[in-house]
């Protein structure tokens, strides 16, 4: 029997994806985005289920479909575990992947395997976040097996938001906390067909957060609700929502450069001008004023950017404060602040190379950014006039980056 291979493939920052519902099937098949989702039978898996977290169904559903594209010997990075998940009407953000691959795959293979790799995800998400599992397997034309896993750890769950509505109609969001969960600050931004983030009125409770929105045109909506645990504030669900369109497979999307992405760089721009170049580009093609390079924002940034990659976390706070409060700590003025933060994992060398993956990394890092509504409200608010940044790169390729902004005192 041939070894297996065990590829980890982390999700970076929640992506964004304009387009979704059915799960590789007919556009009719997932009419809501909702979790969580309970798991009904069994398989040969159903012990690595357990030993993993809790079953769910629809990220069940993902997994498969991430299992056959491995089997196609498609990419099945971070960018496609999250397609797989808005494919399969799920929510969940920040997915965490895996692909098993092998001649003859059983189950005492599969554990030895993936049991280690389940016990080494640090958990995520803050207090009370529940670890949610999906398994899925394929079969190669030349009788591989594919096994697939993906890991989300849930800060909140999704109540039914329905995928398709009509031009005028108003939608209610609404996310509920685990018990024990210490999240508070929610909020709810919208990405519509203009690609402009827009926070709506919302309401927190200890329970979940609740908002409504109208569908103000026709074309394809992003919903993104965000919250904040003891690790600062961050997205914690995403759902399409169509009005008066006909959905689209998120997984079906070529892959498509972000406004920015493209900026021309002076022979020699080290990787943090080139993100800050990046997000000025942005910022120029919406029409908003550019933002000053500060070498003070960019030390803090690369400072938190280590930090994270010492803890392996991504977060605003990894124990050195957030970011307001680290702007203060080192007698940095400002009268706003924020911060985006993205990790990208190792590139999947023996997939078909994506645009942006390889050589142009900092460029995917730029556009995992803009595909979040609330990370893209940051590269363009305008009351941020200046900016520092920091990249971070480990030894198999994983990317860690920080885009500190700040307004003038």
């Amino acid at each position: 029997m041939r070894s297996p291979s065990l590829r980890q493939l982390f999700a970076t920052i929640v992506p964004l994806f304009l387009a979704t519902p059915a799960f590789a099937q007919s556009a009719g098949t997932v009419t809501d985005t909702a979790s969580p989702s309970a798991y009904v039978g069994g398989d040969a898996w159903a012990s690595l289920r357990t030993a993993c977290g809790t079953a769910d169904a629809r990220i069940d559903r993902a997994a498969r479909a991430l299992a056959a594209s491995h089997a196609r010997g498609e990419a099945t990075d971070g960018r496609a575990a999250t397609n797989a998940l808005r494919d399969a009407g799920d929510p969940h953000v920040w997915p965490r992947s895996a692909v098993l691959a092998a001649k003859d795959l059983d189950l005492a293979t599969a554990k030895e395997k993936l049991l280690p790799y389940f016990q080494g995800l640090a958990k995520s998400g803050g207090a009370g976040a529940v670890r949610r599992c999906g398994l899925g397997e394929a079969r190669a034309d030349d009788g591989t097996t594919h096994l697939a896993v993906i890991v989300v750890d849930a800060p909140a769950e999704l109540v039914a938001l329905p995928r398709q509505g009509r031009t005028g109609q108003w939608l209610t969001v609404e996310a509920t906390f685990p018990e024990g969960a210490t999240a508070t600050d929610g909020k709810v931004v919208i990405v519509g067909p203009d690609g402009k983030p827009r926070t709506v009125p919302t309401s927190t409770t200890e329970k979940g957060i609740k908002a409504r929105f109208a569908l103000d045109r026709p074309g394809a909506f992003t919903v993104q609700v965000l919250a904040t645990s003891e690790e600062g504030p961050r997205p914690v669900l995403e759902a399409p929502v169509f009005a008066d369109v006909t959905p689209t497979n998120a997984s079906s999307l070529p892959p498509a450069p972000a406004p920015g992405e493209d900026a021309p760089l002076p022979p020699g721009t080290d990787a943090p001008h080139a993100l800050a170049a990046m997000a000025n580009a942005a910022r120029g093609a919406e029409k908003a004023g550019p933002l000053r390079w500060d070498p003070a924002l960019a030390t803090l940034a690369a400072s938190h950017a280590a930090a994270m990659r010492a803890k392996g976390v991504l977060a605003h706070d990894v124990g050195n404060g957030d970011p307001a409060a680290r702007l203060r700590a080192a007698s940095v003025g400002f009268r706003y602040a924020g911060e985006n933060v993205v990790r990208l994992g190792p590139p999947a060398r023996d997939a078909p190379r994506q645009l942006g993956d390889g050589e142009n990394r900092v460029g995917l890092a730029h556009r995992r950014l803009w595909e979040s509504p609330s990370h893209r409200g940051n590269v363009l608010n305008a009351q941020y006039t200046r900016i520092g940044t920091a990249i971070v790169v480990e030894s198999d390729g994983t990317l860690w980056g920080v885009e500190l902004f700040a307004s003038d005192p």
